[in-house]
């Protein structure tokens, strides 16, 4: 069995029965836009550009995670992405809808800086106390975040998975 697809499973089997929490940027996605850049515009005009721009229409999903969020069950999946304009909410939406189709449109929540992450796995965490919340996310800065405040909740980073 080659490795990339022994990790694969084990993957799939350190998610099977949790509540699955996943950042879109990144973590679902390739982090590069049209092959060139990682964002098409500075990251500051990043909102701007998507008023007028679909800036998900070519972003590739991560193959890895896309085998491993087809397995999981519906419900227990959720995507937490910083979107801190509407636009770019509607865009990524789209482009869940288009890669992960299984994953429920009222399991998707925004929130406007990543440090804000961190109310919504508590939410999640009071709603299913018994359950285990993992969340994968690639800034460090925001899982350490959540660490520092809560050591309970199992956190990765992408990199755990891609080979």
């Amino acid at each position: 069995m080659s490795g990339s697809m022994y990790k694969r499973r084990n993957m799939y089997k350190i998610f099977k029965n949790k509540i699955v929490v996943l950042d879109i940027d990144g973590t679902l996605t390739e982090f590069r836009h049209h092959d060139k850049r990682l964002l098409p515009v500075a990251d500051a005009d990043f909102d701007d550009y998507c008023a007028d721009n679909d800036a998900y229409h070519n972003v590739r999903p991560l193959k890895t995670l896309q085998r491993i969020v087809k397995k999981l069950r519906s419900d227990d999946l959720y995507i937490l992405s910083t979107s801190p304009k509407l636009p770019r909410q509607e865009q990524k939406i789209k482009w869940l809808q288009k890669h992960y189709p299984n994953i429920k449109r009222q399991n998707i929540y925004f929130v406007k800086e990543d440090k804000a992450k961190y109310e919504v796995l508590a939410t999640l965490k009071n709603k299913y106390p018994d359950r285990t919340i993992c969340f994968i996310d690639d800034t460090t800065k925001t899982l350490l975040h959540v660490e520092e405040l809560d050591e309970e909740f199992e956190l990765y980073h992408i990199t755990s998975f891609i080979r």
